[in-house]
């Protein structure tokens, strides 16, 4: 349980960024309730091999797009997504949040790729994640 809310935490961060990786700063500040996971963000590795290869492959399209992410901690209560991430769009209704649909199928198929092997999550999978991208538009 505890290394499937670890992989939670970092896919988190990885998805938004993906999908919106065309409309992104190059400096920006991503805010984490989970120690563990913003520690491996910021190492780009930690000690699930599977997770690393989603980390390799997040840092390679960062490296391509050339960002410079900062991770903050917060607390999960004063995360603008946790009660979104707990199925309560109560918040994000009132707020007048917009729903956008993602290439999901494309981007989760690239990031299982990258959990097998890290080699391709450096080379193949971070094209495919910039095609999920640039060929999305929201």
């Amino acid at each position: 349980r505890r290394a499937f809310i670890y992989f939670l935490e970092i896919f988190a961060q990885v998805l938004p960024v993906v999908v919106l990786a065309r409309f992104m700063p190059e400096i920006f500040i991503s805010f984490v309730d989970n120690e563990a996971g913003r520690f491996a963000l910021e190492k780009g590795y930690g000690k699930d091999r599977s997770i690393n290869g989603i980390l390799a492959a997040y840092w390679s399209l960062a490296a391509r797009m050339n960002w410079h992410p900062h991770f903050e901690r917060v607390p999960s209560k004063a995360n603008v997504s946790d009660a979104i991430s707990r199925a309560d769009p109560l918040r994000a209704w009132a707020e007048g949040w917009t729903r956008i649909h993602t290439p999901l199928d494309e981007i989760c198929e690239a990031l299982r790729m990258a959990a097998g092997d890290v080699d391709r999550a450096i080379n193949e999978v971070t094209g495919r994640l910039l095609h999920a991208s640039l060929n999305y538009l929201p």
